[in-house]
């Protein structure tokens, strides 16, 4: 039997703005081995395994709603100088 370790995994929606989805799994020490197990296993349908963090911790986890860029209306240039500075 191989190894195991416990992880919080932290999974993102790639077609909604939805909070992240935060799980305790249990999943191999090696990182590359742990990354695909918990894609293949533990991802939803359109959604990133975006980290693996050591440990326990879903419980009390607090997970937000994402920004996208299309939810902000106006981006701001901050080399952008208003015109009364361009008069020379």
């Amino acid at each position: 039997m191989s190894p195991i370790k416990m992880y919080t995994a932290v999974f993102v929606s790639e077609v909604s703005s939805s909070p992240a989805r935060v799980v305790n799994i249990n999943a191999s020490p090696n990182r590359d081995e742990a990354y695909s197990s918990v894609c293949s296993k533990h991802a939803q349908p359109g959604e990133s395994l975006v980290a693996l963090v050591p440990g326990s911790h879903a419980d009390w986890s607090h997970t937000y709603q994402r920004r996208t860029l299309k939810d902000v209306r106006h981006v701001v240039d901050p080399f952008e100088l208003p015109e009364e500075f361009n008069a020379g």
